[in-house]
C-alpha cells in the first residue's frame, strides 16, 4: 500500500495538484464574489445549468462525446437560462454583467475540476483519492493565502477567525 503511494509521488507532477487546488479556490471565490452582483434566483439558475460547462470541458479535456438527448437537454437549458436572465435583467436591481461573468467563471472552474480529476485518475492508475485530495487542498490553501495577501484580505481573515474561533473550528 505504501509502495503504491510512494510510486504515485514520483509519477504525478505536482503542478497537476496545484491546478486542481487553484481551480477549487476559483470555484468558491468567484461564486462568493458573484453573490454581491446577482440575486439568489439568478445564482441558482446558473448553478442548475452546470451541465453546460461540464459537457463542454468533457469534450475538450476527455474527448467525450454525448448522445443526441444530452445535446438537446443542454440546448433547452441554455434557452431557458437566456430567457430567465433577459427577463431578470429588467426586473431585479441586483443583476450585472460582472456577476454573470463571475458565476460563469466559477462554473467553468468547477467543470474543469471534475473532468481534470477524471483524466488524472485515468492517466495515473496508482493515484489514490486521499493523496489527490490532500495535495490539491494543500495547493488550494497556498492559492487562497496568496490571494488574501494580494487583495489585502489576510489580516481581516485572520481577525475574523480569531474573533469567531469556536465557529471556525467547527467548520474545520
Amino acid at each position: 500500500s505504501s509502495s503504491s503511494s510512494s510510486s504515485s509521488l514520483a509519477t504525478v507532477p505536482l503542478i497537476k495538484f496545484a491546478v486542481l487546488g487553484t481551480l477549487s479556490v476559483g470555484t468558491i471565490g468567484l461564486a462568493n464574489v458573484a453573490c454581491f452582483h446577482l440575486s439568489i434566483p439568478v445564482m441558482q439558475v446558473f448553478k442548475s445549468a452546470k451541465i453546460l460547462p461540464v459537457m463542454l470541458m468533457g469534450t475538450f479535456i476527455l474527448k467525450k462525446t454525448y448522445t443526441c438527448t444530452h445535446y438537446i437537454s443542454a440546448l433547452l437549458i441554455s434557452l431557458g437560462l437566456m430567457i430567465f436572465v433577459i427577463s431578470n435583467a429588467k426586473v431585479t436591481p441586483t443583476f450585472s454583467m460582472l456577476g454573470i461573468l463571475l458565476v460563469c467563471g466559477s462554473l467553468t472552474c468547477d467543470a474543469i475540476i471534475g473532468n481534470f480529476q477524471e483524466k488524472l485518475f485515468r492517466d495515473y492508475k496508482q493515484l489514490m483519492i486521499s493523496e489527490s485530495l490532500m495535495k490539491s487542498k494543500i495547493f488550494g490553501s497556498i492559492s487562497a493565502f496568496v490571494i488574501c495577501v494580494i487583495t489585502g484580505n489576510l489580516m481581516p481573515s485572520v481577525l475574523f477567525c480569531y474573533k469567531y474561533f469556536y465557529t471556525v473550528s467547527l467548520w474545520i
